[in-house]
């Protein structure tokens, strides 16, 4: 690995991952950064490695799914440093289905609240890096929808998304975008 160019184990890396990708520690790339220093340096320093996230279901959002996302969101957009306050760096493939719309299960008001705040927060975290989605793919409440910012997704080459009903909580109707 010593005598190699970094660009070669970087694009072996890059045949390792997921189909469907994880937040997994014990999954490429995460698993790429705990070999050694040098795959850390390598994985860390390719933003092609992360740039393709997935927001599983509400069902099966991890613990703390927020500081995982921007520390993905960080990494996909490290490419070329920032230009006017916007991320530059690898174009990014966000799918966000966090709901299933074919079924349109729903958490029941208390869980709701907590959730479209989380989906509110990871939207918001998506805020300087719209420029660098290449393609969006996502399930949302209806009134969160403005909040996706897809008008902000400058390259964008495919935007798939839907909306769920809308909830009737007072409190979710209350949103900044």
């Amino acid at each position: 690995l010593k005598h190699l160019p970094t660009e070669v184990p970087s694009e072996i890396f890059l045949h390792t991952l997921p189909q469907v990708p994880s937040f997994n520690p014990l999954a490429p790339p995460t698993s790429l950064t705990h070999v050694c220093r040098a795959w850390r340096t390598i994985a860390l320093r390719n933003p092609r490695l992360w740039s393709s996230i997935t927001i599983p279901e509400w069902q099966h959002l991890p613990k703390g799914i927020l500081p995982l996302f921007s520390l993905w969101l960080g990494r996909a957009g490290t490419g070329a440093g920032s230009q006017n306050g916007k991320a530059t760096g690898a174009g990014l493939d966000l799918n966000m289905e966090m709901f299933d719309g074919d079924v349109m299960i729903v958490p029941e008001s208390e869980s709701a609240n907590q959730l479209y705040a989380t989906l509110r927060a990871l939207l918001e975290a998506t805020k300087p890096y719209r420029g660098l989605v290449k393609r969006f793919n996502g399930v949302f409440p209806k009134q969160l929808m403005r909040a996706t910012g897809v008008k902000e997704m400058a390259n964008v080459e495919t935007i798939t998304y839907w909306h769920i009903p809308e909830v009737t909580d007072p409190n979710m109707l209350e949103i900044d975008t």
